[in-house]
């Protein structure tokens, strides 16, 4: 099983896509989004990162897993118009917790994107980490990165985002989570369970999900193939949330969606 697990199985290479790297919506982004930034960073980042509710984004995370139990990992097929849109449709449903991921394009176009994302979701509250990149995550003023186990060293993603920011890791056997949660905040466990979009993907099965949880001193958040339906049984094994891509940023109605999770997730509190 791959430690990367974060990606719930989607994106990578899918026979008959078109690469995203000849997409016009991408080619846009600069033009589109740049301007809503105004180009680059005008001032340093700050190594203390705070959002409008106060407080380091770091003690934030908590009370928000435990608020709404779900963490939006965005879907990298998306274009960045597309992208933004939704992310602002899930805020008004009443996610907050997300995680940028995009394992394609150049440095500056995530960081434009994800800058975007940041002031929309800093502006309800919320939080957003960037998958694999601390250094990407420090530039666009996220609130954290997450790792997985082929990525950067954990303590050197620390070293880079700092004490205050949030840092994520990937575990998918029982041996990987004493390491990852002697620096990591949270850890991301998975597969759970067998996923559509790579039926052939090794998964960790509820039984290991709870062992996972009884040997972390931190947070763990399940992911692959989680669904309204099969969420509260993740909750009942002692997760602390799920973490979902295709359910929400592949979903026909992301919205009602995001409901329905929530809905069901904290039935399960």
């Amino acid at each position: 099983m791959s430690g990367a697990v974060w990606d719930d199985n989607v994106g990578g290479g899918h026979p008959g896509r078109p690469s995203k790297a000849d997409d016009p919506r991408w080619h846009n982004a600069r033009s589109g989004l740049g301007r809503q930034l105004g180009g680059g960073p005008r001032h340093p980042v700050k190594s203390r990162v705070t959002d409008n509710a106060g407080g380091p984004a770091k003690e934030r995370l908590g009370p928000l897993l435990a608020a709404t139990r779900l963490y939006a990992v965005t879907d990298d097929a998306l274009g960045p118009d597309e992208l933004v849109r939704i992310v602002d449709v899930l805020l008004r449903a009443g996610v907050r917790l997300f995680q940028y991921r995009d394992k394609e394009h150049s440095d500056r176009e995530r960081v434009t994107v994800a800058r975007t994302l940041v002031n929309r979701i800093h502006a309800q509250g919320g939080l957003l980490l960037m998958n694999d990149r601390a250094d990407l995550a420090v530039a666009a003023g996220a609130d954290g990165v997450h790792l997985g186990q082929d990525d950067l060293p954990l303590e050197w993603g620390r070293a880079l985002v700092g004490a205050d920011r949030i840092v994520g890791a990937s575990a998918s056997y029982l041996h990987e989570i004493a390491p990852a949660s002697a620096v990591a905040d949270y850890l991301g466990f998975g597969a759970v369970f067998v996923t559509g979009t790579k039926p052939d993907a090794e998964y960790a099965g509820l039984d290991l999900l709870e062992q996972a949880c009884q040997a972390s001193p931190v947070p763990v958040v399940g992911i692959g193939g989680i669904t309204a339906e099969r969420a509260p049984a993740v909750l009942g094994r002692g997760a602390a949330g799920v973490a979902v891509v295709s359910a929400l940023f592949r979903a026909p109605d992301p919205p009602e969606a995001a409901r329905r999770l929530l809905v069901a997730l904290n039935r399960s509190i």
